[in-house]
């Protein structure tokens, strides 16, 4: 039985399970009494690293559940002071909003899928971990980068703040009749790295009363922006831009620290950063956790080596 709710950064809140049970109730009250929607579900879906978490799912006409909405992240909100009748006025309006880019019905979107014609202006690759993904990438194509992976999506539709992707699957690919190789070609011309990295000074970025030294690295649309230092032509920009050689702090999988080697040589400080910032979630969700490890980057040499062993270099 759920306990009692108050809140307005309340006193007596929910549990997750109670929050979860009465939010569901009455979303599909309040859906189906505004919307004449009556299909909304709680589902388990796999996030980036083999994260599993509940999702709100309300079904919108033929195209599938849009929007799903993280659980947790309404649970993080009630928590913070909101009541249930204010996230379901959010609900709302999300809904409202993602109506605006529905996706393509099921069978238009099976039917771009399967042509690589249309479907090859549509593939990008994001930067994960490796090993933190390993179910997630299962019978799905990927290149090895040091400890990370690059994992394939194809782009099926214009959302709220960015675009409906699916993972590409081994079945996809072999259905193209493309290999890795190819597959991989494909996404560096769609991702035009060059023209799409971001490098913003920190300080400026978070209006700290002093100038800290980092910078971040991101993509334009800050999403999965870590990928960006894939890139050589990327790398020796921002070399050029910070002047030298510089450590990469994998701070997640939506940007990079940078931090020219002129400023902090501390290789134990810099890693001790990383570490306690990945085991806190209020700065990196585990869903984001991109690597433990420090990195650096020789512009001489052009290459990406751990801080702890010069010698181990991504390829």
């Amino acid at each position: 039985m759920a306990c009692m709710e108050t809140n307005k950064a309340g006193t007596n809140t929910l549990s997750y399970e109670g929050f979860r049970n009465v939010l569901f109730s009455q979303t599909k009250r309040v859906f189906s009494e505004e919307f004449g929607i009556e299909d909304i579900t709680v589902e388990k879906t796999i996030r980036n690293n083999d994260t599993q978490i509940e999702v709100l799912c309300i079904k919108h006409g033929s195209t599938g559940c849009m929007p799903n909405i993280h659980m947790d992240d309404l649970y993080e909100v009630y928590e913070n002071g909101e009541n249930i009748d204010e996230i379901i006025d959010a609900v709302k309006e999300m809904y409202i909003r993602c109506s605006k880019f529905a996706l393509p019905d099921l069978e238009k979107m099976r039917a771009f899928v399967e042509n690589i014609d249309e479907a090859k202006g549509q593939i990008e690759f994001r930067l994960i971990n490796a090993d933190t993904n390993a179910k997630r990438l299962e019978d799905k194509p990927f290149k090895r980068f040091g400890e990370f992976a690059l994992s394939y999506q194809l782009k099926v539709g214009a959302a709220d703040n960015g675009f409906y992707v699916t993972l590409i699957t081994n079945d996809m690919m072999e259905q193209w009749n493309l290999n890795i190789d190819e597959l991989h070609r494909l996404a560096v011309e769609n991702m035009d790295p060059i023209n799409n990295f971001v490098l913003q000074n920190l300080s400026q970025a978070f209006n700290l009363p002093k100038d800290v030294g980092m910078f971040m690295l991101s993509n334009k649309q800050k999403l999965n922006g870590a990928t960006m230092i894939v890139f050589d032509e990327v790398r020796q920009k921002v070399g050029r831009l910070v002047g030298g050689d510089y450590f990469i702090l994998p701070s997640s999988v939506h940007e990079v620290i940078i931090m020219p080697k002129r400023y902090d040589s501390d290789v134990r400080h810099l890693t001790n950063m990383i570490r306690s910032a990945n085991r806190d979630e209020r700065i990196v969700k585990p869903d984001d956790f991109l690597s433990d490890n420090l990195y650096e980057y020789n512009m001489d040499t052009r290459k990406v080596s751990l801080s702890v062993d010069p010698e181990a270099v991504l390829h």
